[in-house]
């Protein structure tokens, strides 16, 4: 049987930064290196964050 899924915890979500975002916390859940054929991230801003660079 091929496993085609994943249930992924918040004690399992892989930290991550992107630059000039300030004040957020950035989880990759799932992405191709996982074997996955998507990437899913999760942002959580903080009331004080900005992110800037965003194009």
């Amino acid at each position: 049987m091929r496993r085609n899924h994943a249930i992924i915890a918040p004690d399992g979500y892989i930290n991550s930064n992107v630059p000039s975002w300030i004040g957020c916390s950035v989880n990759v859940l799932i992405n191709e290196q996982m074997g996955a054929r998507v990437c899913q991230t999760l942002v959580t801003l903080t009331e004080a964050g900005k992110l800037t660079g965003m194009t």
